[in-house]
């Protein structure tokens, strides 16, 4: 994290990472007593781990891409494999979670079916929050240190 928060983080020196030489203005704030208020910090911060966030939701959703085309598209030739219990298939690609459940309550494929859903609403939470963490900080709204 640097010193220099309002960055506009559009032009060409944002983009190369020297915020510093920034063409739109810029405020030191290295040693700003309001740490609550963490500027870039807090921006880079938030953007970062959100965007790590939405890396993990995009993995899992590769590891389980034919489940997901399964889901969305919504098919039902698989559904006595996918959700009758006692039919667990491993090759089916299988969370390991199923094996810490009780398999006389759940079939094979109700945790993906959970994850899934869970996931769309974490996905739209997080885009949301990468969009105001955006519009927040924009040369049009830059933060202010109290």
């Amino acid at each position: 994290m640097g010193c220099i928060v309002d960055s506009c983080r559009e032009c060409d020196h944002c983009h190369e990472g020297n915020e510093q030489y920034c063409e739109n203005g810029w405020t030191v704030v290295f040693n700003a007593i309001d740490k609550k208020h963490g500027g870039i910090a807090e921006t880079q911060v938030l953007e970062e781990y959100f965007k790590s966030k939405l890396s993990d939701l995009k993995t899992y959703f590769d590891e389980n891409m034919s489940f997901y085309s399964y889901y969305r598209t919504e098919s039902t030739h698989l559904d006595e494999t996918y959700f009758l219990r006692g039919r667990h298939n491993i090759q089916l690609g299988l969370d390991t979670y199923y094996f810490e459940t009780d398999h006389n309550f759940n079939t094979s494929h109700d945790y993906k079916i959970t994850k899934i859903i869970a996931n769309d609403l974490i996905e739209e939470y997080l885009e949301n929050q990468l969009f105001k963490t955006a519009v927040n900080n924009s040369p049009k709204n830059p933060t202010k240190l109290n």
